[in-house]
């Protein structure tokens, strides 16, 4: 039997031998192509080209929480149904009622629990589907302890998935050994059955980089190797750092889209979204507590923390911008007041173990970017 993923996987939508099957869903989501909000007692459209056909109650199945899915048209398929995708179940259409009336029973039941409960186990991971998806729409889902992904009409099962701060996804194969890095830019590295890496652009065209190894460590860096001895470091923070084959670091780039690059010896400093700057940089240093430290004339410097917090210094050393985490940003004008980018007025202080500290009209207090 050959499964085609057209939805999601936590959608179900799949097709069976070219005979596309909907199943209804026993909890709140969300098409992919659309704004349709399901619940048990919607049904999905069959996608067939018939706009927005439903199909008949003999060819409509249910899926729940706990993973059981009835099919009555199409229950000779079963066999190898249930060697594809965990937990399906497939039943005669006698059966189909029972199940569903058993299962709303259930619901009801485990509701009026939890009601009891104050709630308590509402919302239970236990019983809803991790899900991470990539920059490049891969897709991939986590029942239990294990994790799947459809792909190429097959189902896949990865030892572990991992989503960093940065938006980069790593996944490792059964043997734990790294085997997909879909970046943040929507291009993405893969290996393949021989163990032969391979690059491929956003769009999906496969590039001539020769790639020797790529390799993951317990804090999410990936560093990735090429055969004439460059590397490229994906920080777990978003970071991006990428070094000649003498190991000179030749570029960094920031979550945001600024970042410094070395061209003939001398640096360039690039703003939000790789804009190039006037300001002329002198070096670039990594801390050893992890921050990228991009200095220009005079005392002029940017610091990057890893936490994604940045403070800008003019020539004069003084502190001029600050940056938060969550990429609010306040400037002080030539009048040295502090304002927000909506031109509220704020105070920053800075603070004596690194970091400032950032203060509304209302004298809310925000710690931004402080060291360990």
């Amino acid at each position: 039997m050959r499964f085609n993923q057209t939805s999601n996987f936590a959608a179900n939508l799949l097709e069976i031998e070219g005979e596309p099957i909907a199943f209804q869903r026993h909890e709140p989501i969300k098409s992919e192509d659309g704004e349709m909000s399901l619940d048990k007692s919607t049904e999905l459209s069959d996608h067939t080209g018939v706009s927005e056909r439903k199909l008949s109650a003999a060819d409509v199945g249910t899926y729940s929480r706990s993973g059981i899915a009835t099919l009555s048209s199409f229950s000779e398929h079963h066999d190898s149904a249930k060697d594809h995708l965990p937990g399906l179940s497939i039943v005669g259409a006698a059966e189909t009622k029972s199940a569903n009336q058993s299962h709303e029973a259930a619901s009801a039941e485990a509701a009026s629990a939890s009601s009891k409960e104050s709630g308590k186990n509402a919302g239970s991971k236990e019983n809803t589907p991790e899900e991470i998806t990539a920059k490049d729409g891969s897709s991939f889902s986590k029942f239990g302890d294990k994790w799947y992904r459809l792909k190429g009409g097959e189902v896949e099962e990865p030892s572990s998935v991992d989503k960093n701060d940065g938006g980069d996804v790593v996944v490792k194969g059964k043997d734990g050994s790294v085997a997909e890095v879909h970046n943040r830019d929507g291009s993405h590295l893969e290996k393949d059955a021989n163990g032969e890496w391979s690059e491929y652009t956003k769009d999906g065209a496969r590039t001539d980089r020769k790639i020797k190894s790529v390799e993951t460590n317990k804090n999410g860096d990936v560093t990735v190797t090429d055969e004439d001895g460059k590397k490229e470091v994906r920080r777990h923070d978003g970071t991006v750092f990428k070094y000649d084959e003498e190991n000179k670091l030749t570029e960094v780039h920031f979550k945001d889209g600024s970042g410094a690059v070395q061209k003939d010896g001398k640096w360039k400093y690039e703003s939000e979204g790789g804009l190039a700057s006037e300001w002329e940089v002198k070096d670039v240093n990594v801390l050893a507590n992890g921050d990228v430290v991009i200095s220009g004339n005079g005392k002029s410097k940017v610091i990057n923390r890893p936490d994604g917090s940045a403070f800008h210094y003019n020539i004069d050393g003084k502190l001029q911008a600050v940056k938060d985490k969550d990429g609010n940003e306040y400037l002080k004008n030539e009048f040295g007041i502090w304002t927000d980018v909506n031109g509220k007025q704020v105070s920053v202080k800075e603070l004596p173990n690194g970091g400032a500290e950032v203060v509304d009209a209302l004298g809310n207090k925000r710690a931004v970017g402080e060291s360990d």
